[in-house]
Order: C-alpha cells, then structure tokens, then sequence
C-alpha cells in the first residue's frame, strides 16, 4: 500500500470500519445514539443559554459535532460537543462587547464558530503528509 494511501486511511478512520458495518451493528448504535440524544439535547440547549445564545443553537452544536467525528474521528468512545467552560469563555468574551441575545452577540458568536469551521479542511489537508503527533513522544 502506498505511504499517501496509507495515510488517509489513517486520517478517515471510517473507511476501515465501514467496510465490516452489519445490521446487528446498525441496531446496536440506533439505540445508542437515541440514548446519547435523550440526554445531550437538553444538554446543549443549557449551554448555549449559559453562552447567551438561543437555545437552539445548542442543538447544532451539539448534533453537528458527533456526526463529523463518526467519519474523521478515531476514537469510539470520545465524548464531542459542547462544554460548559467554552460557554462560559464564550459569553465572558462577548459580554463585554455586546448586548446578550441580540442579533449582533449572535452573529459574533457564530463568527468565532466558522472561524474553527475554517480551520477544519485545512487540518485535514496538511494532515495527509504531516507527521502524526500522537506518533511523537510529547515530553510530559
């Protein structure tokens, strides 16, 4: 197998479990996920009110979030979306400068997300020749 062929399997952990997926397996993560959203929709929601934002906006940032990790991400157990420290940073950050709930303190916080949003293709582009970190000792 070649090293670039090699390396995006390794980056798009989906194509090497997708290809042994069953129904049985199907069943098993249709319970799983109706589980996780019972109790990350209303989770969501207090995070974004505590970030000052409308409640439904916690709904993307929840939902959204899990359904790219299940083709990029490695880890089948990691926990993704939102966290209350983000929130508080968010409205800590935005507080200051804005009117909470308007459509401006809005439009700033949605600002910031399409900033990481941006980053996102350009970390998954370089990461097809770059070094993978977790390969590196990290000195701790």
């Amino acid at each position: 197998m070649s090293d670039f062929k090699s390396r995006l399997l390794n980056r798009l952990p989906a194509w090497q479990w997708l290809k042994h997926y069953n129904t049985v397996t199907l069943k098993s993560d249709l319970l799983a996920s109706l589980i996780v959203i019972a109790m990350l929709v209303p989770q969501g929601m207090a995070y974004a009110m505590l970030a000052g934002l409308p409640p439904v906006m916690g709904l993307y940032a929840s939902v959204l979030p899990m359904i790219i990790y299940a083709f990029f991400g490695s880890s089948p157990t990691l926990s993704i979306g939102p966290v209350a420290i983000i929130s508080m940073m968010t409205f800590a950050t935005l507080n200051p400068l804005f009117e909470v709930g308007s459509p401006v303190y809005i439009q700033a916080a949605c600002l910031a997300g399409a900033d990481g949003w941006g980053h996102f293709p350009i970390a998954r582009y370089a990461a097809l020749w770059l070094p993978d970190p977790a390969d590196q000792p990290s000195g701790y």
